[in-house]
């Protein structure tokens, strides 16, 4: 069975802390939405969290990656995002290119700039829903700030978030959960 055919894991794990549980929801989302894609010959997936933890939201990194169908070509790593943060990032095709190039040199760098794109724009809608601060990579952060580099969305809090505001959250995704309950419950 391919990587692309494994049966989804349970989506509630009672032992996931709520950091992880929802980075494990969104990525399970952004699957269902991309996981049927392709873009030159790469399916569009979001990692997971590593483990039930992301220890207070330290470890609540998520990269968003293209894996090759092709065995044996690696992954291309096109973003991230941090929900504990409310920051994202997504890189262009041409930060994309520089930075293959830079890793393999003269190796053709497959990935399709038109699909890319087509990916990029709605992989951006689609995050900008969870009100995360984007960041579009036009060159890789490596080489510095780059002026091309802009942020989109809205800002994120500091780390100076008020407890208050952290419980806030806290209890809009439970009554979320709560209504997604209420609503499949009366469905049956």
């Amino acid at each position: 069975m391919s990587d692309f055919e494994k049966p989804s894991r349970k989506a509630f794990d009672a032992n996931r802390t709520q950091h992880a549980q929802l980075a494990f929801d969104v990525a399970q989302l952004f699957v269902a939405r991309f996981g049927k894609d392709e873009v030159s010959g790469y399916v569009p997936t979001m990692r997971e969290p590593s483990g039930v933890s992301t220890g207070g939201g330290r470890q609540a990194l998520q990269h968003i990656v293209l894996e090759s169908k092709t065995p044996g070509e690696s992954a291309v790593t096109v973003g991230q995002v941090n929900l504990v943060a409310h920051a994202g990032k997504l890189r262009t095709h041409d930060c994309l290119r520089q930075l293959h190039v830079q890793r393999f040199g003269q190796k053709t760098f497959a990935l399709d700039a038109a699909a890319y794109q087509v990916f990029f724009d709605q992989a951006h809608r689609f995050l900008l829903k969870y009100s995360l601060a984007m960041v579009i990579e036009a060159t890789p952060s490596d080489a510095g700030p780059s002026a091309e580099s802009r942020r989109v969305g809205t800002p994120a809090p500091t780390a100076k978030s008020s407890p208050f505001a952290l419980v806030g959250i806290a209890l809009l995704v439970i009554l979320a959960a709560g209504f997604a309950i209420l609503k499949l419950t009366h469905k049956l």
